[in-house]
């Protein structure tokens, strides 16, 4: 299990439709001791926050042989006003970042998926748990750059529907973990 403020970098972005002036949030930084994904769509006015993760994964011996790989949240809470059928993505990402520097602006893009939750309407509190095996097998047979991982949340909002999951950063009580059996 690789986790910890010294193994983690972490980070979230905003982007707000609203902010077309290009200040604002999307030139700010969020290293924080919580992470959060949102999304909320109004019609006219579209906001959403993602989540970016990358764990140093030096301890893993280059070449070993990936049983799983999961990626843990502690999801603290939850922030649902009506909104139904959403859905978490996760990707890779496609270059280099910074967690004390990282925006929306510089934010890098994403490349290949990994998996897809499936928010159920009754989400609580706990760890949540995307399976990476692919991206952890990538990495460890240097196959791909360790650029990390970036979490989208994505479905239908509708008037002023709203959900926001909001996790422990690795600043937080329970740090992110990548948990790899090998």
């Amino acid at each position: 299990t690789i986790s910890g403020n010294d193994k983690v970098q972490d980070a979230y972005t905003v982007f707000s439709h609203a902010d077309n002036s290009g200040s604002g949030d999307r030139l700010r930084n969020f290293n924080t001791n919580e992470l959060q994904l949102q999304r909320r769509d109004t019609g006219s006015w579209n906001y959403s926050k993602d989540v970016y993760v990358r764990f140093d994964m030096s301890s893993i011996p280059e070449g070993s042989s990936i049983d799983s790989a999961s990626l843990q949240l502690y999801l603290r809470s939850i922030y649902n006003n009506g909104v139904r059928d959403h859905v978490i993505r996760v990707y890779t990402v496609s270059r280099a970042w910074d967690e004390t520097a990282i925006t929306y602006q510089n934010a890098p893009g994403s490349a290949d998926l990994q998996t897809i939750y499936n928010v159920p309407s009754n989400l609580g509190a706990g760890w949540l748990s995307f399976d990476v095996t692919p991206h952890v097998y990538d990495v460890v047979h240097r196959l791909k750059p360790n650029y990390g991982l970036v979490m989208y949340l994505d479905g239908d909002t509708y008037d002023s529907d709203r959900l926001t999951l909001t996790f422990d950063s690795s600043e937080g009580a329970n740090s992110p973990r990548l948990v790899v059996d090998y």
